[in-house]
């Protein structure tokens, strides 16, 4: 008797929450891949009618993916780089040395937090060199501030870890934020790193599941946007799966906020607009939001899928055009 009262007026424990918490999860999902077959075959009929009216849908009217299940984003907190890699997918060798306005990234970030009630399954904190921000610890609690259910994660070269103060690594230890290591070919103590994390009994991992790599591939542009918008968001790996937030805005890859380095550096004129991306002041709900990231948008022109199966050794850039066309 006594147990079956305790269970009445007590709290669940944390693992029955959690239990819980998976289930309304997987109860979400399955029913986010119902409304997904449901427009799926609505667009398809949609499709059928215009053809018999002799008119034609536009292109990103289609969902070309599954829409995500729950929210997963990255931010660039810098977009300048202290490594210089050719053929950088960001540009960085290519940008000035520039941060992002902290304030307007808070209020994206709350913007956000608003329409996915505090959660997502990670946010990754980036560059550029997101550590060379002089307030990154500041970034650290904003994040989990506004998220704090999911993963919060900084995904740095490495270079720079040692010479970090010890209220960086609190910071991380704090506000559970996960330090990921990209695997360049560089000098880098990783024993002295993992040590360190260790003491501060922050969480570790190396970004690819490896200490170090020397061949990459290659992305390449084709600055006439003469390539087929649609095929390429359905084959890409970072369209709709690496979100991008920039100023207010959420973008279904990296593309559409750091094309525009590539193209104040050499002036090369891509059309870049509003209809890349989606405004998260404008978005009603968090499944509207996901929904526009699987389809297609213009910038995808751009982008030359089949240069992805090349690959290059890596080195530092000479800022020649060549390493990206």
């Amino acid at each position: 008797m006594i147990k079956q009262f305790l269970r009445k007026i007590l709290p669940p424990p944390a693992e029955s929450i959690s239990r819980h918490v998976d289930k309304l999860m997987d109860a979400f999902e399955d029913q986010q891949n119902l409304t997904y077959m449901l427009m799926q075959q609505t667009e398809a009929l949609s499709r059928k009618i215009s053809a018999l009216q002799g008119e034609e849908l536009p292109a990103n009217a289609c969902l070309a993916k599954k829409p995500l299940a729950r929210l997963q984003f990255s931010v660039s907190l810098a977009y300048h780089c202290n490594l210089n890699c050719k053929g950088c997918a960001h540009f960085s060798p290519l940008s000035p040395a520039q941060f992002p306005d902290f304030e307007e990234v808070e209020r994206d970030f709350a913007r956000l937090s608003e329409l996915f009630a505090g959660k997502c399954k990670y946010v990754c904190l980036m560059g550029g060199e997101p550590l060379m921000n002089p307030q990154i610890e500041d970034y650290c609690r904003m994040a989990r501030k506004y998220f704090p259910i999911g993963d919060v994660q900084i995904v740095t070269n490495g270079i720079l870890l040692q010479k970090m103060p010890d209220s960086f690594y609190e910071t991380c230890r704090e506000e559970k934020i996960s330090i990921h290591l990209t695997p360049y070919p560089i000098k880098l103590d990783h024993k002295a790193i993992l040590r360190r994390c260790k003491k501060h009994k922050v969480e570790f991992h190396h970004y690819w599941e490896q200490a170090s790599k020397d061949e990459f591939f290659r992305y390449v542009i084709d600055e006439t946007g003469s390539q087929d918008m649609v095929g390429n968001f359905t084959i890409c790996n970072d369209a709709n799966n690496c979100l991008f937030l920039y100023k207010g805005r959420m973008y279904p890859c990296g593309c559409g906020t750091h094309f525009r380095i590539y193209n104040e550096h050499f002036q090369a004129g891509m059309e870049l607009t509003d209809a890349d991306s989606v405004d998260i002041y404008q978005v009603g709900t968090a499944w509207e939001l996901l929904l526009a990231m699987a389809r297609p948008v213009p910038m995808c022109r751009y982008c030359v899928m089949s240069g992805r199966k090349e690959f290059y050794t890596w080195g530092h850039s000479k800022k020649d055009k060549q390493e990206w066309i």
